[in-house]
């Protein structure tokens, strides 16, 4: 049994893997790469890239020494594999592929990170590992989010790190207080003056555990801090535990408290100043000249946790992202994250408050053990971060680690139940055994459903489509200028279209010079309606013909499902489309909203046309598909 068991955990891992080798996958959500890759990316392997307002220069709200050192280091490894490649065999890996791969290779490997990090803390406490190991594993959220480049991602591996430092400390911590006051019992109850020396020395001798990870722990929280300023939220109740080690024994006073906090934030302060200093120097608020004429002030620095905050603090800004209610998290987001898990999670809840309400405190986790820690690491930043009213799934992604430790046996149990050892042909022992198989076929059809909608599906078309615009580009004749509209998708990352940016010259100072001027333009429409989009189109396409003998090309990613309606609105200006490429499978949202999937009528087939033979079956069929593929057309 436990070999099978091991056997699932590597097959999940291999999974985990080979999703990440196959990279033409889902796109969740622009934030995985509009808060990290495409930023780095642009400026690394300068190409063209796209700022999100995040980057401002005025009040950037998003640190970039972090993303740099944690991704960056993939673009360098792929910039010097390909400068020995094209030295040796004149060959190029610097493609939107390779430019894909390694940057989520390097995501792939720190999510084992975080799957050693879960197992120490499960053998360290003598808890049972295998079977967590399974489940975490088997998560859609390790699957697909842990491998994106989501800032949520690098949550949950300083998380897991952090829970793993503050549980080992813990562990640590009991063991030798337990001794400390064995020793000290000992001490104070012999007479023998010999006796009393040996446990002196033996005390003496027994390690000091008060600073025990201390700058590991400090790091983490920082770098968590920069990140996402929401990580101080996470870290608070791990925090609180490493503080409040052995608090109220003989052996530790109150005063190992106050100095532990001190400790904490004087190891903060290297990494802190770091991250400042790296962060003022690439959004050019500091340079070495000035550094040199000692021109330094407070204003020579940036801090960008704070206007993060200062961001998120105003409802007006909080309202363009969009306003949930509060009860989103705990009642839909933790569901749709980690379903069977957090049903567990409702109902132990339910009873703990129960407990409580009842009086029966000695019936809670402790806040000593291994399981309060968790209970609290779950329960505190759940109901901290369901006080802000804007509300997303991927929010909650640290919550997985604790909510696995809590739950994860619930349902995958590593060993038969004492009463199926008693009477395995019971009744009730193969109710119970066969609940647990239900629990466990249940969570790996939901998360493996899931895995295949955001890892395959969702936005599907967009990434190969700018995999094959690359390859377009690289063909087509440098003079000629591309107008790039996509309609009805997530924002496109630009830089995996590889587009070199022009070299600086005394020419890019003169507005007329053809090298000032961008050679690719790049629009995102969002869910605009076609009708505003295919004016903007014709108003370009007018402006280009005033300008004779320059060559341009207007293109459009748009759903297929979609084509139909734009003919009508383009045949209003007189303007056609050509259907140059179609990728398979790209399931967009906001287009399936707008269509409505299942009427005839739009996707092309009107009531009366639909025959029952084939020939009219097959039509109708092929214009169905239609709708699960991305277009890329040519506007003439």
């Amino acid at each position: 049994m436990t070999k099978l068991l091991k056997s699932s955990y590597w097959c999940f891992a291999a999974l985990r893997i080979l999703l990440v080798f196959v990279p033409w996958v889902g796109y969740i959500h622009p934030d995985e790469y509009f808060q990290s890759i495409e930023v780095i990316g642009g400026k690394l392997l300068n190409v063209e890239s796209k700022l999100t307002w995040e980057f401002n220069y005025t009040s950037p709200i998003r640190s970039v020494a972090l993303p740099y050192f944690a991704l960056g280091i993939s673009f360098k490894f792929l910039l010097g594999i390909d400068y020995v490649l094209k030295i040796l065999f004149d060959r190029t890996v610097l493609t939107s592929y390779f430019a894909l791969l390694l940057p989520r290779l390097f995501m792939c490997i720190y999510s084992f990170v975080i799957d050693y990090s879960f197992y120490k803390i499960c053998v360290n406490n003598n808890e049972r590992c295998i079977s967590r190991m399974i489940i975490l594993s088997s998560s859609f959220v390790i699957l697909t989010y842990a491998t994106h480049t989501f800032s949520n991602s690098f949550e949950l591996f300083l998380f897991a790190l952090l829970l793993y430092y503050v549980s080992e400390s813990l562990t640590f911590s009991n063991q030798i207080l337990r001794k400390k006051e064995y020793v000290q019992y000992r001490y104070s109850k012999t007479e023998s003056i010999s006796e009393r020396a040996k446990f002196h020395k033996l005390n003496l001798y027994l390690k000091t555990d008060s600073l025990r990870n201390c700058m590991q722990i400090s790091t983490i929280v920082v770098a968590g801090f920069f990140f996402r300023p929401t990580f101080l939220i996470f870290s608070i109740i791990p925090i609180f535990f490493w503080l409040y080690r052995g608090i109220g024994s003989k052996v530790i006073g109150n005063i190992h408290f106050h100095m532990r906090i001190i400790a904490l934030i004087f190891c903060a302060l290297p990494s802190l100043l770091f991250i400042i200093l790296i962060d003022s120097f690439c959004y050019g608020y500091i340079s070495w000249g000035e550094i040199g004429m000692l021109d330094v002030s407070i204003n020579s620095f940036v801090f960008t946790p704070l206007n993060f905050i200062k961001y998120n603090s105003n409802m007006n800004n909080l309202e363009k992202h969009g306003l949930h209610p509060r009860h989103l998290h705990l009642l839909v987001n933790m569901p749709l994250l980690f379903n069977i898990l957090a049903l567990f999670h409702l109902y132990n809840l339910s009873q703990y408050i129960h407990r409580l309400i009842q009086g029966k405190l000695n019936l809670l986790p402790s806040v000593r053990s291994i399981r309060g820690l968790m209970m609290l690491s779950t329960v505190t930043p759940l109901a901290l971060l369901s006080i802000f009213p804007h509300q997303e799934p991927r929010f909650l992604i640290p919550l997985l680690l604790p909510m696995v430790y809590l739950y994860g046996t619930n349902i995958l149990p590593e060993e038969e139940k004492e009463v199926m050892k008693a009477n395995p042909n019971s009744f009730r022992a193969a109710n119970v055994k066969g609940t647990f198989k239900y629990l466990y076929a249940a969570w790996l059809v939901i998360n493996l459903t899931i895995v295949l909608f955001y890892g395959h599906l969702h936005q599907g078309g967009v990434i190969p489509a700018l995999s094959h615009l690359s390859k377009t580009l690289k063909r087509t004749d440098r003079s000629t200028e591309i107008y790039l509209f996509s309609s009805h998708n997530y924002m496109l990352p630009n830089y995996l279209l590889l587009e070199k940016k022009p070299k600086i010259t005394i020419q890019d100072f003169i507005p007329d010079s053809e090298a000032y001027k961008k050679r690719v333009h790049v629009f995102d429409e969002g869910s605009r309606e076609l009708y505003f989009l295919v004016r903007k189109i014709d108003t370009i396409l007018n402006n280009e013909k005033k300008m004779l003998g320059k060559k341009f090309k207007i293109l459009l990613l748009l759903p297929l499902g979609l084509k139909y309606q734009l003919q009508k609105e383009l045949n209003t200006v007189n303007l056609t489309f050509i259907e140059e490429r179609i990728f398979y499978p790209h399931v967009s949202i906001e287009a399936l909203s707008r269509v409505g999937c299942f009427s005839l009528d739009l996707i092309g087939v009107k009531y009366y046309e639909l025959q029952y033979d084939v020939e009219s079956l097959t039509e109708y069929i092929r214009n169905f598909v239609d709708i699960l593929g991305l277009g890329l057309f040519e506007i003439k």
